[in-house]
């Protein structure tokens, strides 16, 4: 059995998979693009791929590639994937793995997927080691991340102007509280709102305190005193009218969605990669977004 590994664009996460498929020559020899197979629970990264495989195409002709991408639902994806793998059978050649389900496949003493060191070798002066790192066992990369992952604060800027409220003067998370008292005093809306089934409203915080779910020693830290305090802040917020929860308990529940876009809250905490979830599903906000970075908790 041939392994393939292909590698399309070095920043965006791409596993080459173990394959029981034939793979045709190149364009040169045949005549006949590249026939590779994709799997993805992301239509916006669908779109990406369409779009990267034109420009590819268009700057190597003698190297054309056909990519066939198939979208699944978040576990239907991972599921499939694993059974794939498990089997020996089906397995697509590049596919999108999710962060928190990543280590499922290196499982055992050799795991499921290519490595990439090669590939990955002439860029490593360059990128963010340690998002690479988690990709990575005993001296192997078995994928490429798509981004940093940077979190932002997303302002609604109909109700801050409504408010009087200038994001630029927020620096601190206590500002931030004094803002959303303001919002609540002048417009009645909420100035953010938590997740109560996920954990993207308050992980962001806890790394900003250099906290986590887990100590250096594989110890559980979750109920350390700093997460403690940050969910005391939260939790503060909340009584204090500034704060709502989620409806759908998270920012990708389509309750959440639909609360969003009707303008009810101010600003909201996530991933830069979140700016998809506006234009896909929060189309009536267009042109009222505006991101800037975090509040802190104190200097430095």
């Amino acid at each position: 059995m041939k392994k393939f590994r292909f590698i399309l664009l070095c920043t965006v996460l791409l596993l080459a998979l173990g394959s029981c498929q034939k793979k045709t020559e190149s364009t040169a020899d045949t005549g006949k693009p590249y026939q590779l197979s994709f799997w993805t629970f992301q239509d916006l990264h669908r779109q990406f791929y369409d779009d990267a495989v034109k420009v590819w195409n268009g700057q190597n002709p003698a190297r054309q590639i056909e990519l066939k991408t198939e979208v699944y639902g978040y576990d239907d994806n991972h599921n499939k994937l694993l059974i794939a793998l498990q089997s020996g059978q089906g397995a697509p050649d590049m596919v999108d793995i999710e962060i928190s389900r990543f280590a499922n496949y290196l499982q055992g003493a050799k795991p499921m997927l290519e490595p990439l060191n090669d590939a990955l070798a002439p860029y490593m002066d360059y990128v963010v080691k340690a998002r690479f790192d988690n990709y990575a066992k005993d001296g192997n990369y078995y994928g490429i991340d798509f981004h940093v992952g940077a979190t932002v604060m997303y302002y609604n800027m109909e109700i801050m102007n409504a408010a009087g409220v200038n994001i630029d003067h927020i620096k601190t998370w206590q500002d931030f509280a004094d803002a959303g008292k303001t919002v609540k005093a002048k417009t009645g809306k909420y100035m953010t709102a938590y997740e109560t089934t996920e954990h993207w409203s308050i992980y962001p915080m806890m790394n900003q305190r250099g906290s986590d779910i887990f100590g250096a020693d594989g110890s559980v830290t979750l109920d350390n005193a700093v997460n403690a305090g940050i969910l005391q802040f939260m939790l503060d917020n909340v009584r204090a009218g500034i704060a709502a929860k989620a409806p759908g308990g998270f920012m990708h529940a389509e309750e959440w969605y639909a609360y969003m876009n009707q303008g009810n809250v101010g600003a909201i905490l996530m991933p830069a990669w979140y700016m998809g979830r506006f234009t896909d599903y929060m189309p009536d906000l267009k042109g009222k977004i505006v991101i800037r970075p975090l509040p802190v908790f104190g200097a430095g």
